[in-house]
């Protein structure tokens, strides 16, 4: 039995042992890699045989290696996918549910501290500011490589690093490491994220969605330089590596134009590819139900360090898996940032449950494409599914031990990679079987095409079009958090505060509690209150700027304007307390 099947009375049991163990038999310890191929479909990969010629250099590693065929991530999103991987714990447990909330907490066990733990070298090269440091996947790595958090850029789409620039600078790291001592690396590229710009040599590869599988195939060119270096030096030889997505992307299948509100498979099954230091089994092909979640536990057992049993993950070093073997995922974006029903569901050989508010059932070997839900039917027997879920539901969380607030850089950098909704995380959130009475994804798509269609206009700097926009979305979707919030933008640009004001009091009253709407809605209320002459707003103006910096101590900006309202009102001790605080920041401007 899997461990995320287990009955709920041994979730009392979880927390005896979470941390795995140096292996018993004396052996020394070995190194591994993990390189994630960010936003990569399972298709991509052209080993599958969908899209030949796009990844040579994958294809060459599937063929030295195992390539499973059926491979699944826990959730279509990068930052909870990545948490899996490094922790072997479904994301209930270690609480990370989307990009830009919620923090890994201090008390996960990571690959890297447990590869640290026993003298392992790590290190972790980043490709984007989705796994800033901030969010704590940097445990137990002594160099974590990431973007820089600011950038002139001034599109809505933060600088990523390129594939190669990762790759190369990982090598420069391996090229200086101490080779008498094994070492635990991961590198993560994440060129094939929307917006697509591939290289023009690459746009070749295949006529439909070029621009994507032309990233894809930029990325292949940057796995196959790190592989050669690997090669040539000896160190492929020594080192197991993992090859994995961490979720895949839609291209408007299902409606869906790139991933995180659905659970489909175009974003749900992902490549995953296991090499073996002597290049054996050389060619294996597994049709096994595994998971992204099974990867802490496999990369553990390589490097020689004994599993803990408490993990939702199975190890796959040179093992097949429990028969029966089934896997959770979710996507709790939709419910996070637009007021939809979460989606979280379990897959197994025989087909795939998604629980929401309108339950989709698939069979997956008749139906791969999930054009049917045979639910209507009648003739699914959904017992074994619900109680999955509910054995995940039942599980502790891992104790969310890290304070809240995110820097607003990184969260509007965040932002502009399409993660609109960033911030400390609405409570509570509820646990898969949960009825929240919200509609479900699947019947707002036509609302969210109309909402993305919005925040373009804002874009373009059409804000009374993109107001009319904002305002057709929540009559459709009131609890829409991101189309209410910029819709009070809009009103704050048009430089209309007093209707910008109840748009902003409701989002902080009831959505995302981010200090960046604090902010807006703080600034709008001193100055109404300044206008008119009345204390009352000019004091709740204050307060919301006093949480903005309570949930981003770091942003120079939240200071700087708080500083000012109170030097406006006579309130010189706390204003001096600010330029105090603003004066120590890091680069202060």
């Amino acid at each position: 039995m899997c461990s995320s099947c287990r009955p709920p009375a041994l979730a009392l049991l979880l927390a005896l042992s979470l941390a795995p163990m140096a292996c018993g038999g004396g052996e020394p310890p070995r190194s591994a890699i993990l390189v994630t191929l960010d936003t990569t479909r399972w298709d991509a990969l052209s080993a599958h045989g969908v899209h030949p010629g796009v990844t040579p250099n994958l294809d060459a590693l599937a063929a030295e290696g195992v390539l499973y065929e059926f491979a699944h991530t826990v959730a279509p999103i990068t930052l909870p996918a990545h948490a899996s991987m490094l922790t072997g714990l479904y994301p209930p447990r270690h609480t990370v549910r989307d990009n830009g909330f919620q923090p890994l907490p201090a008390a996960a066990v990571t690959l890297a501290e447990a590869a640290q733990a026993e003298g392992i070298q790590t290190a972790a090269f980043v490709a984007s500011t989705v796994l800033d440091q901030a969010f704590g996947l940097d445990q137990g790595f002594a160099t974590f490589s990431a973007p820089p958090r600011r950038t002139q850029q001034t599109t809505t789409h933060f600088v990523e690093r390129t594939g190669t620039a990762v790759v190369l600078d990982a090598l420069e790291w391996l090229g200086a490491r101490d080779r008498a001592r094994p070492f635990f690396l991961w590198v993560h590229l994440f060129d094939p994220h929307e917006p697509y710009t591939p290289p023009p040599k690459f746009l070749k590869v295949t006529e439909k969605n070029r621009t994507y599988y032309g990233e894809v195939a930029y990325i292949d060119e940057a796995v196959g330089i790190l592989v050669d270096a690997l090669r040539k030096d000896g160190t492929l030889a020594e080192a197991t590596m993992i090859v994995v997505s961490d979720h895949g992307e839609s291209l408007f299948e299902h409606q869906e134009a790139t991933h995180s509100h659905f659970c489909y498979e175009s974003t749900l099954k992902v490549p995953l590819l296991i090499r073996y230091p002597d290049g054996s089994p050389a060619g294996e092909r597994s049709a096994e139900v595994v998971s992204v979640v099974d990867v802490y536990p496999t990369l553990l057992e390589a490097m020689g360090l004994s599993v803990a049993s408490a993990l939702d993950g199975v190890s796959l070093f040179h093992r097949a898996v429990p028969a029966g073997r089934g896997a959770y995922f979710e996507a709790y974006t939709g419910f996070i940032a637009f007021g939809w029903s979460p989606l979280a569901g379990w897959l197994d050989a025989k087909g795939k449950y998604i629980h929401s508010s309108a339950p989709e059932f698939y069979d997956l070997a008749a139906d791969p494409d999930e054009t049917k839900n045979v639910l209507p039917e009648g003739r699914i027997d959904l017992r074994p599914y619900r109680a999955a879920l509910a054995a995940i539901g039942s599980e502790s969380p891992l104790a969310t031990d890290r304070a809240a607030g995110i820097a607003a850089d990184v969260l509007e950098a965040i932002q502009g990679l399409g993660y609109a909704a960033a911030g400390p995380l609405p409570a509570p959130i509820p646990p898969p079987l949960q009825d929240t009475g919200l509609p479900s994804p699947a019947s707002m798509v036509g609302t969210y095409r109309t909402c993305q269609q919005a925040l373009a206009l804002v874009e373009a700097g059409r804000l009374e079009e993109a107001r009319s926009a904002f305002q057709k979305v929540l009559v459709e979707n009131p609890r829409n958090w991101l189309a209410l919030e910029r819709l009070g933008l809009c009103y704050v640009n048009l430089q209309k505060p007093d209707e910008a004001i109840p748009l902003l009091r409701r989002v902080v009253a009831e959505g995302p509690q981010r200090a960046g709407t604090y902010y807006n809605l703080g600034i709008c209320l001193f100055s109404v209150g300044q206008r008119d002459r009345n204390v009352p707003p000019v004091k709740e103006g204050i307060d919301a700027l006093r949480q903005a910096v309570r949930l981003d101590t770091a942003e120079p900006i939240f200071l700087r304007d708080l500083a000012a309202m109170l030097r406006a009102t006579g309130q010189t001790a706390e204003a001096d307390e600010c330029d105090r605080r603003l004066a120590a920041l890091p680069g202060a401007r």
